[in-house]
C-alpha cells in the first residue's frame, strides 16, 4: 500500500508543471469545497437557456415581422392597382415594410451575438467541470495518503 501511494504522490507531482503551463486562469478560484465550483457552473448553465431562450423569441419576433411585412406589402400592392387612393398610404406602408427590415436585421444580428455568447459559455462549461474533475481527484488522492499517514 506505501508503494502505492508513493507512486500516486510521484503521478500527482510529475505532471503538474505541464498543467500550470497548459492550464488556463480561471475566474474562480477553488477551494477545499467545491461550492464555488459548483455555483459557477450552475450559473453559466443558466446563463446558457437564458440565452437559448432570448433566441427563440428573437425568432418568433422575426417570423412575425415577415409576417407584417407580406401583410403590407400586399396592401401597398392593393393600393396601387387601385390607383384611387393616396400615393401618401403607400409611403407610409413602405416605410413600415423598410423599419420592419431593418428590425429583422437587427434581430438577426442579435441572434449571431447570442450563439457565440452560447459557444463561450458552453466552452467555459466544460473547462469548469474538466477543472472540478481534476480537483477532486486530488483531493481524494490526498485524503487517501492522509488516511494510510
Amino acid at each position: 500500500m506505501r508503494k502505492l501511494a508513493l507512486s500516486l504522490s510521484l503521478l500527482l507531482t510529475l505532471p503538474s508543471p505541464a498543467f500550470a503551463r497548459n492550464w488556463q486562469d480561471s475566474t474562480t478560484r477553488a477551494d477545499d469545497d467545491c461550492a464555488k465550483l459548483a455555483r459557477a457552473c450552475s450559473a453559466a448553465a443558466v446563463e446558457l437557456a437564458a440565452a437559448r431562450k432570448l433566441i427563440e423569441g428573437y425568432e418568433r419576433e422575426i417570423t412575425a415581422a415577415a409576417e407584417r411585412i407580406e401583410i403590407a406589402r400586399k396592401e401597398v400592392e392593393s393600393l396601387r392597382e387601385l390607383s384611387g387612393l393616396e400615393a401618401d398610404r403607400a409611403e407610409k406602408l413602405q416605410a413600415v415594410i423598410d423599419a420592419e427590415r431593418e428590425k429583422i436585421q437587427a434581430l438577426t444580428g442579435k441572434i449571431d451575438l447570442q450563439e457565440k455568447r452560447i459557444a463561450s459559455l458552453e466552452g467555459k462549461l466544460k473547462r469548469a467541470r474538466k477543472f472540478a474533475l481534476v480537483a477532486g481527484v486530488a483531493v481524494v488522492v490526498v485524503i487517501l495518503i492522509g488516511v494510510r499517514r
